[in-house]
């Protein structure tokens, strides 16, 4: 599993802090399988609202098949951690 290494984090306090606004507008473009709306954002502007975990997940995005809507998706934003997490089902047998 890939990981931002926050240990060796320099940035002000503010950056990298959870924009849950931000989070739930890429959840929902990930909703309907809109993965261009998600790719257009760049890994800088990700870690500023606190988004690290997206990095990883972008990347599963991109092997699913076009159109492929999750049946599940759950996003808990984690402030002690600057992060969020999230998770998502998709059913690809048929």
């Amino acid at each position: 599993m890939a990981q931002f290494a926050m240990a060796g984090y320099q940035g002000p306090h503010v950056m990298g802090s959870i924009c849950t606004d931000f989070d739930y507008d890429l959840l929902d473009a990930i909703r309907v399988a809109d993965f261009d709306r998600v790719a257009a954002h760049s890994a800088d502007e990700l870690v500023a609202n606190g988004d690290s975990e997206f990095l990883q997940g972008i990347t599963l995005l991109g092997a699913l098949p076009d159109g492929a809507t999750p049946q599940a998706l759950e996003y808990q934003p984690i402030y002690r951690a600057l992060t969020g997490l999230w998770a998502a089902y998709w059913d690809l047998t048929t």
